[in-house]
């Protein structure tokens, strides 16, 4: 902000932040002490002195997912997208840009962060985006975070069909490539982000593997995010112990998706706040478009709805819910995971619940490890739970039709 705070210290205090601003949990710490104007001066100043590079790289990171209308301080002037474009171009040429050598992953990474705003996808693909991830993701030696981010860039870019051509005109060999990084990548991310970006290419795998046999779709899947991996948990546990073959998404979010969604004959989504703004559960309902599969939403709170501006708001009527589309969706606002005894509480709305989905489950596939007594059995405890919970029901709604009016007044109390 001083005019006449020295150079090098207005390059350190950049390079702090910048450091900073790849730590997601720091991002919008840093964004909320509004230092983007000052961010924004340096960059136009495009002064290696200054560290003007990782001045473009922060506000990569910590506003390049933002719209105009929600950060208006990242100006067109500041040409955020297009330099780090260029920075990663250098990067990968191993040659410098505005006076400075970067590092690739972490350029990729701002990269990454500006691939998050669908305002920004044009500008990347039209820039040669596909290309460079097309260049890293072919490197002999690449660090595997770098790679993760470049295939979920690609993931990004080609959900809408014109960045799509767009990339594949500037990339023609990019499938094949992801195909190879499918196989050989090393870490489990790295490969189901690679599968996931070429369902988003339309170029799905064309051998996917079968992990349990379920060639005859009997499986269950169960799509989930991070925080509601619990739950997710617990729900297939329930449905395991009633003979059901169940895939879900892995503790990390992690998507199955030939082995899992294509493979099932349901597929059960929990639908969160998190959901909303994930590239890879986005890639579990293409997935589940693409091969016909149904889905059913298993909404964790009464609040959520499609955001209008949103990926939920653009699905096929055949897998969206609501007044969106025909696909069945059920609330589980009314139950809540406890640490304490690993299980849903209050343990009766639970089994209720458990029921229900189990009913709904039925309608799409057999259970495949239960006798016929075993079944019948089950059909017998879920008709027993069903009755259970109508009398209840009728038990709660004769208890507040007889209970005594509050309306009178109490100014006198």
């Amino acid at each position: 902000e001083h005019e006449d705070t020295p150079d090098f210290v207005v390059s350190a205090a950049v390079g702090f932040l910048c450091s900073l601003s790849y730590r997601p949990a720091s991002r919008k710490s840093i964004l909320d002490h509004h230092v983007v104007p000052a961010l924004g001066r340096i960059v136009l100043k495009n002064s290696p002195e200054h560290n003007s590079m990782s001045a473009v790289l922060i506000i990569a990171n910590i506003a390049g997912h933002l719209s105009p209308e929600q950060c208006p301080e990242v100006t067109k002037d500041l040409q955020i997208a297009i330099k780090t474009i260029s920075a990663l171009q250098a990067a990968l040429a191993r040659q410098s840009f505005g006076g400075r050598y970067g590092t690739i992953w972490k350029v990729t990474m701002s990269v990454s962060a500006l691939s998050d705003g669908l305002h920004n996808h044009p500008l990347l693909a039209s820039n040669g985006a596909g290309s460079l991830m097309e260049a890293l993701l072919t490197e002999t030696h690449m660090n595997p975070l770098a790679q993760e981010h470049a295939c979920k860039i690609v993931l990004r870019l080609c959900y809408d069909k014109g960045t799509r051509e767009l990339v594949l005109r500037d990339a023609p060999a990019l499938p094949s490539v992801l195909s190879a990084v499918m196989l050989s990548a090393p870490t489990h991310l790295c490969r189901a982000t690679a599968e996931a970006a070429l369902w988003a290419l339309e170029m799905p795998p064309s051998s996917p593997p079968a992990e349990d046999g379920s060639s005859q779709k009997n499986l269950l899947m169960i799509s989930h995010q991070i925080l509601h991996f619990k739950y997710a948990q617990c729900i297939a546990d329930w449905m395991r112990t009633l003979g059901y073959i169940v895939a879900m998404s892995g503790s990390e979010g992690i998507p199955q998706l030939s082995s899992g969604v294509a493979s099932s004959g349901v597929t059960l989504v929990l639908l969160s706040e998190e959901l909303q703004t994930s590239p890879l559960s986005r890639a579990e309902l293409l997935v589940a478009a693409a091969t016909c599969t149904p889905v059913v939403w298993l909404q964790c709170s009464d609040t959520i709805v499609p955001a209008p501006e949103g990926w939920l708001a653009t699905l096929p009527r055949a897998i969206a819910f609501g007044t969106a589309g025909a696909a069945l969706a059920m609330s589980m606002a009314h139950v809540s995971y406890d640490a304490v005894s690993d299980s849903f509480q209050p343990r009766d709305a639970a089994t209720a619940l458990m029921h229900k989905v189990a009913d709904v489950v039925s309608k799409y596939i057999e259970p495949q490890n239960m006798s016929t007594a075993q079944l019948d059995a089950a059909r017998v405890e879920s008709e027993r739970a069903r009755t259970a919970e109508k009398i209840a029901q009728t038990n709660r709604v004769s208890s507040q039709a007889s209970r005594p009016s509050t309306g009178q007044s109490t100014a006198g109390v």
